[in-house]
């Protein structure tokens, strides 16, 4: 991963392999079969378990883990 990379920019790029609707068992699926890189797998792997209408919908959840994580990281949860 780049430096000016982010996380969330690498989901987006491996996310448009995925169909949806999808639940998150099946954008795991498709992330083993795929070969997505292992920081991608543990973001969709951390992932709430629910269906996915969008690749959007996917990204807004990245985000809101990031932010989620970011804050557990700072003892704010």
């Amino acid at each position: 991963m780049t430096r000016k990379e982010t996380i969330s920019s690498r989901v987006a790029q491996y996310i448009e392999m995925c169909d949806f609707p999808c639940r998150k068992e099946d954008l795991l699926l498709t992330a083993e079969e795929c070969q997505f890189p292992d920081d991608v797998m543990d973001v969709c792997e951390d992932l709430p378990n629910r269906v996915y209408e969008s690749e959007d919908d996917v990204m807004e959840a990245v985000e809101q883990s990031e932010g989620r994580l970011a804050r557990e990281r700072l003892g704010r949860v």
